[in-house]
C-alpha cells in the first residue's frame, strides 16, 4: 500500500498542476453583479464579496446539474472497458456519496462561489438576483478585481462531458506516473484500491461542476470566482477561520469574504446601474451622497439608469 507521503503527492499533484485546473479563457472587458443594497455597500464600504458555499446557492439544481454531468461521465470512461486499477476506482467514484446522493457528504473541502454576469441590465437577472428589480448591478475591470480567477462557465452538455472525462484520464495517468507499484498491484489483484485517493478526485470534479450549467441559463453570460476551504481547518469551538453564518430568508447561509478593490485608494472605477423598480432621480441622490461619506472619487463610479421595460 502506498506511504501518506505518496498519497499527500498525489492529492498535491491534482490541487497544484495547471492539468487539473478549469479551462482559462480571456474576459470581457467588463462583468457585472446583481444583488441588493447590503452587497454593493459591502463592496463599496468594506472592500468585499461574499462568496456561497456551493450546497446553499439560489438555486440549488445548479450543483446538481453537475454532479449528473460527472456521473455522466463517469460511467462513459467505465464503457471504454479501461485497465483494472481505473475500474476499479471509477466504481468506487460512482459509489461516492457526492455522486451517488448528489451532496457534498465525504469530501474534504467546502466550496464558495460568487458570480458575475457578461451582460449589463438583463431583465432575467433583474428578476432572479437583483431583488426583483429593486437592487443594484454593479460593473467592474475584471483586472481591477485583486487576487480573482474568473472562469467562465460552460452551458453545452458536449463540451461538459468532454471536459469532465479528460479531467478523469489525467487523474489516473497521474496516478500511474506518481503510484506505479500502487496501479501495478490493483491491476494484478494483489491490493485493493485505496480510498484516500478518491477524496481529491471528487474534489477536483465538483470545483469543475461548478462552471457548469444547463443550457437554458446561456443567456446568463455567466462568469464564477471559486475559493476552496479545507474541511480540516474547522473545529468544535466554531466555524471556520474567515467564515460566518449569514442569515437569508429562513435559513443560515455559509460565506466566506473575497476581496474587492479599494475605491478610496485606486484608480479602479465601477459602473453602477439603478435597478428598474427604483425611482433613479431619489436613487442616484442617495448613492452618491454615501460615495462622497466613504471618500471615494466621485470620478471612479459611474451611476447609470436601467433601460429595462419592467413590469
Amino acid at each position: 500500500m502506498p506511504q501518506n507521503e505518496d498519497l499527500l503527492d498525489y492529492a498535491a499533484h491534482l490541487s497544484t498542476s495547471e492539468d487539473f485546473f478549469p479551462p482559462r479563457h480571456a474576459p470581457p472587458e467588463m462583468v457585472y453583479h446583481y444583488g441588493g443594497s447590503a452587497a454593493l455597500h459591502g463592496v463599496l464600504k468594506d472592500n468585499l464579496i461574499y462568496a456561497t458555499e456551493s450546497n446553499f446557492l439560489n438555486d440549488k439544481t445548479e450543483f446538481l446539474y453537475g454532479i449528473d454531468i460527472i456521473k455522466l461521465s463517469l460511467q462513459q470512461e467505465l464503457a471504454t472497458n479501461p485497465a483494472k486499477y481505473i475500474v476499479d476506482g471509477l466504481t468506487l467514484l460512482l459509489d461516492h456519496p457526492a455522486v451517488k446522493f448528489r451532496s457534498h457528504l465525504g469530501i474534504d473541502a467546502y466550496i464558495f462561489t460568487t458570480s458575475y454576469s457578461a451582460v449589463r441590465d438583463d431583465l432575467n437577472q433583474w428578476r432572479a438576483y437583483g431583488q426583483d428589480g429593486t437592487g443594484y448591478c454593479f460593473g467592474i475591470r475584471p483586472a481591477e478585481i485583486p487576487l480573482t480567477q474568473l472562469y467562465r462557465l460552460e452551458y453545452n452538455t458536449v463540451t461538459q462531458v468532454a471536459q469532465i472525462r479528460l479531467i478523469i484520464q489525467r487523474a489516473f495517468a497521474a496516478m500511474q506516473s506518481i503510484l506505479p507499484n500502487l496501479t501495478s498491484d490493483i491491476n494484478r489483484g494483489r491490493v485493493p484500491f485505496p480510498m484516500p485517493l478518491i477524496s481529491p478526485i471528487i474534489g477536483t470534479l465538483l470545483m469543475h461542476a461548478l462552471l457548469m450549467k444547463h443550457h437554458v441559463f446561456q443567456p446568463e453570460a455567466e462568469w464564477r470566482a471559486i475559493k476552496i476551504v479545507p474541511k480540516d481547518l474547522s473545529n468544535s469551538a466554531g466555524p471556520l477561520p474567515n467564515m460566518f453564518l449569514d442569515k437569508r430568508g429562513e435559513r443560515f447561509v455559509p460565506r466566506v469574504q473575497l476581496p474587492m478593490p479599494n475605491f478610496v485608494n485606486s484608480p479602479a472605477k465601477m459602473e453602477i446601474t439603478v435597478g428598474p423598480k427604483q425611482h433613479f432621480d431619489k436613487a442616484k441622490i442617495a448613492l452618491s451622497f454615501e460615495i462622497k461619506r466613504l471618500g471615494i472619487p466621485t470620478a471612479n463610479i459611474d451611476i447609470v439608469e436601467s433601460k429595462v421595460p419592467y413590469q
